[in-house]
Order: structure tokens, then C-alpha cells, then sequence
């Protein structure tokens, strides 16, 4: 038996386990507050994090078409070994992919902090972070910096629901945040509106 939350601005979000195929999930990331480190942060400090599980998942449901848009670009991504990926904010799983999203910028690293070419798919790194709540951490000033919601709109149903704070964190020589609070990261499971939750009953 699962138990609905209503949380502000969450929204409609489930506190149980994803049923179905796990390689029709999108798992996403972050921490619920804007914040810089002394060195670049890598992909796989983020990744570790979604890994720990030590925090609730919450699980949303979207619809098809805004499942089909984040899997074709998640299917379709390439790296560019050349290139430095850029500041990993948040971190995303479909199946055997994983990858990172930096903050203001469009910008996408794979799990090695390759750079990936995110010219097609800008209209799904914004729905990627309106999903999963990431815009919410951002505040009415905040947000406005942003290049995707520059070029898309401040989504429609956007709520500030953050620590109205800007903070700093400090790194180590390899990059590594040291004093990042597990306890604040957020993760969102993002499931189609047919890929039922298990447990719970149609809605």
C-alpha cells in the first residue's frame, strides 16, 4: 500500500518503489540548493550520491511524450572526449546511462566528465530539470539566469522550494566535495503515467 504526499511544491509524488522496468525509469539527482566548490565538481561525486540511497525517492509520474523527449535524448547523447565536461549539478540514470546536468548553463557531461553534445536535445535537459523539481530549488530572481528557462519560460507550475540561501563547499585536490550534506540530496524517480507504481491504484 503506498501513501500519496503532497509536499508543496512537489506536487503529486509517491513514497514507494518504482514497478516495472527499471530501464523505463529516469532516477534524477541533486541537492536542493545552488552552491559553488573551489574546484570543478566530477560527475561520478554526484553519482555516488544517487547511489547511497540513504534518502527517500520520490516517484513521479509524466507523460509519455515528456518520457519519449528525455529517452531519445538519454538513447541519442554522444561524448566528445576532447572536451572537459562542465560543473555536474545533477545526475541522471536510465538503465546503463548515466550522465550530469551543470546548473545556469546547458551544459552535459557523461559519467567520465566527457562533454556531450546537447545542441538537439536543450528542450529535454529543460524538461529533465522542470520534472524532477530541480527549477524549484532556484529562487524569482535565481531562476531568471538560467539559459534554458531564458529560451523556454519559467515552467507553469514553478514553486520556490529550497534553503533560501547561496552556500559554498569546499573540495578536495581531486575534486571530491567533502562536507556535501547526504541528507539534503534529493531523488526523483521519474516513471510514465503507464508504467504503474507498484502498489498503488490508478489516479
Amino acid at each position: 500500500m503506498i501513501a500519496l504526499l503532497f509536499v508543496g511544491c512537489r506536487g503529486k509524488v509517491y513514497n514507494a518503489a518504482v514497478g516495472g522496468d527499471i530501464n523505463d525509469t529516469i532516477f534524477v539527482t541533486y541537492n536542493p540548493y545552488i552552491y559553488e566548490t573551489s574546484t570543478a565538481t566530477p560527475c561520478s561525486s554526484i553519482a555516488e550520491y544517487a547511489k547511497s540511497g540513504s534518502t527517500e525517492l520520490m516517484v513521479k509520474e509524466i507523460s509519455t511524450k515528456d518520457f519519449s523527449l528525455i529517452a531519445d535524448f538519454v538513447n541519442q547523447m554522444k561524448s566528445t572526449v576532447q572536451e572537459r565536461g562542465c560543473e555536474a549539478r545533477v545526475h541522471v540514470k536510465m538503465g546503463n546511462i548515466e550522465f550530469c546536468l551543470s546548473d545556469f548553463i546547458c551544459c552535459a557531461c557523461d559519467i567520465d566528465d566527457n562533454y556531450l553534445n546537447t545542441s538537439s536535445f536543450e528542450y529535454a535537459i529543460y524538461k529533465i530539470k522542470h520534472l524532477s523539481g530541480y527549477y524549484n530549488c532556484y529562487d524569482s530572481l535565481d531562476i531568471k539566469y538560467d539559459e534554458l528557462v531564458c529560451k523556454f519560460g519559467i515552467p507553469e507550475d514553478y514553486c520556490y522550494d529550497s534553503k533560501p540561501f547561496f552556500i559554498v563547499l569546499d573540495t578536495d585536490e581531486k575534486g571530491e566535495i567533502y562536507d556535501y550534506n547526504v541528507e539534503d540530496v534529493r531523488r526523483v524517480a521519474l516513471v510514465r503515467k503507464s508504467n504503474r507504481i507498484s502498489g498503488a491504484g490508478s489516479k
